[in-house]
């Protein structure tokens, strides 16, 4: 232990009694960093905040909180954590730049475990906040005096709540805010004007609703109720009827609010991020009248989702006449929700963040939500009308990214034409059999936690070809090859080649830590493959070798019935470690796949005959990243 001179604080609570000690910091290092953390503070039910400063003569990107007890965070001063047990810990911060600094420093808990705990209410040393949601999510006026109903925050139960606010009315032209909330529009909107975006701050702290409402000033009163459903982290706010037309039995037959709460979750659990402070997603539909005063998808909180009233049926983002009676556009809600999920990630603006790639990898995430919700009816039910308007735009969507890749590629791959499709139609490509599992590789360095393992990379970024690099051995990396050859004299793309040899081996070693192998299958990991015997009492004993990667301490045993390979169950999501199993097996004709588990993760169930790799199907252990094999 460093620095052994440390104070003693005993905090007064009384349901914590607690002890920090705060190592002194250390001399600062002949490096551009500089680290310094103050004592922390100790809450209630476990709750400890840290403050301190960092310094540098160049950019620190992040700082990484190892709090000892198995998590880890990203948070610039103060950052903040709950213990669930009472304990000591040593709480490690790593400043991440081109080099980086780490300190450490030491609290003894108790009183995590205290009647009444734990609880989300915020202690005075905890800077989270509780969401709050600026109310209505729009408004649709006519220049003829105030809104009839006030903006207003409301809490997660949909409850009003007092507190004071200070108003921003987006465009101070085009409408006025009363401190009350009620709005008052000033004249109606330009011709190719789409409306306004109203913002609340708490007076009393520094702090807004996680949300803006979007407000149009439109010529007429079109008189449309609105509704919200919630479902997930995603809230659909929408029209139920417009122009006599029921929308409210089309939301509920093709399930927009549950689909886009599925997509969500899978968007977040590939970046392992969650936008908008954690607070949940909005969707809004706002009007337009004119299709030049129509948007179809802007992200943020709330995403908007555009609609010109006047227009004909596919002047519409919402709903458009592509499936009977409608179709959701699928594309645009979740490639809007992509942006989000892809700009809250301070290492995608870093190392992807043009316009090529910021467009690409929003569709790029909204066709792995997609797939992964079609190919897991076990994990994402759906009734039919979902599933099939799901399947008509993947199939639409999917196939016209790959043709315009393929098109681009047969004329001689210009790279100044690259374009966003190009570049989906080129990911999907090198995804091949398995979009999600592709995904879930390709996404994993741009976790935020990731940082710590790309400092120098970040460093060696200088400029928009640098990016181009970085992509391609992004895309190496999830496919488990260097592919700079075929990016350079295939794509033609400007590779930097020592950017490219310090950037590939540190995005696979980052998929080495973020997944799972696979077992020996004869093919992909060359040992004895699985077995499967006879044993007493009718059962089946499988036997296999270890995984391939040795971190990986758990295994998964499938079983599906011969003939039938797109779906299976599992018959134990844990041996315990053991690399065999024993079990009942099901009537008739059985087949038995073996995945290893890694922290959460899912590997391998190897290839099929094609050499490609077995798709998931039915219920699964854990969410699936193959790691592969060193």
């Amino acid at each position: 232990m460093r620095d052994l001179a440390y104070r003693l604080r005993v905090a007064a609570s009384p349901i914590l009694a607690a002890v920090a000690l705060a190592l002194s910091p250390a001399p600062a290092r002949a490096d551009d960093i500089t680290l310094t953390l103050l004592p922390p503070e100790l809450c209630a039910c476990g709750w400890v905040s840290v403050n301190g400063a960092v310094s540098s003569d160049r950019t620190v990107w992040d700082l990484v909180w190892d709090w000892g007890d198995g998590t880890t965070s990203l948070s610039w001063f103060p950052a903040s954590h709950r213990y669930a047990v009472d304990g000591f810990y040593e709480i490690t911060v790593t400043a991440i730049g081109c080099t980086s600094q780490v300190e450490t420093t030491l609290a003894i808990v108790s009183g995590a475990e205290a009647p009444g705990c734990p609880t989300d209410a915020a202690p005075p040393c905890h800077d989270a906040k509780p969401c709050r949601y600026l109310y209505p999510y729009n408004m649709h006026l006519v220049d003829d005096g105030t809104s009839a109903v006030p903006l207003h925050l409301r809490d997660a139960a949909g409850t009003p709540t007092p507190e004071a606010l200070s108003f921003d009315p987006g465009d101070a032209t085009l409408l006025s805010i009363a401190p009350s909330g009620y709005v008052t529009p000033l004249r109606t909107e330009a011709p190719a004007e789409i409306g306004a975006w109203a913002s609340a701050t708490l007076t009393d702290e520094a702090r807004g609703a996680a949300n803006t409402s979007v407000i149009r000033v439109l010529p007429q009163d079109y008189a449309v109720p609105f509704a919200e459903a919630i479902a997930g982290r995603a809230v659909l706010y929408y029209p139920t009827v417009v122009k006599g037309e029921d929308l409210a039995s089309l939301v509920a037959q093709h399930e927009i609010p549950t689909v886009n709460g599925y997509a969500h979750a899978i968007q977040g659990g590939l970046l392992a991020i969650e936008p908008n402070d954690g607070c949940r997603q909005i969707f809004e539909v706002d009007f337009g009248v004119t299709e030049e005063g129509r948007v179809c998808g802007i992200s943020g909180n709330p995403i908007r989702i555009g609609w010109n009233i006047e227009g004909n049926a596919w002047q519409n983002c919402f709903l458009v006449p592509f499936l009977p009676p409608r179709s959701p556009q699928w594309f645009v809600f979740h490639h809007e929700l992509g942006h989000n999920f892809s700009w809250s990630s301070s290492l995608f603006a870093r190392l992807m963040g043009i316009g090529v790639y910021s467009e690409a990898m929003a569709s790029a995430l909204a066709l792995t939500d997609m797939r992964r919700i079609l190919d897991s009816p076990l994990h994402y039910p759906l009734e039919t009308t979902a599933t099939g308007s799901l399947t008509d735009s993947w199939n639409r969507d999917a196939q016209g990214f790959r043709n315009r890749f393929a098109d681009w590629l047969a004329a001689g791959a210009d790279f100044a034409q690259l374009d966003p499709d190009i570049v989906d139609g080129l990911w999907l490509h090198h995804a091949g059999a398995d979009p999600f599992g592709f995904a879930a590789r390709f996404f994993a360095p741009l976790e935020p936690v990731r940082v710590a393992s790309l400092g120098p990379v970040l460093c060696g970024i200088e400029n928009d070809d640098d990016r181009h690099t970085v992509f391609a051995a992004l895309v190496s990396a999830a496919a488990g090859e260097d592919l700079s050859t075929t990016f350079r004299d295939s794509y033609h793309y400007p590779l930097d080649q020592g950017l490219f040899d310090l950037a590939y081996p540190a995005l696979a070693g980052i998929l080495d830590d973020a997944g799972a192998g696979c077992v020996p299958d004869g093919e992909s990991w060359p040992a004895r493959p699985l077995t499967v015997e006879r044993a007493a009492g009718g059962q089946v004993t499988l036997r296999w070798a270890p995984s391939c990667r040795a971190g990986d301490t758990d295994y998964a045993v499938y079983e599906g019935e011969l003939g039938v390979f797109d779906d299976r169950l599992p018959m134990t999501c844990s041996t315990g470690g053991a690399t065999s199993f024993t079990g009942v097996p099901g009537t008739g004709g059985r087949y038995y796949l073996v995945a290893p588990l890694h922290g959460g993760w899912e590997g391998s169930l190897g290839v099929d005959s094609r050499g490609v790799e077995r798709e998931v199907g039915g219920v699964t252990c854990g969410e699936r990243r193959v790691a592969g094999c060193p």
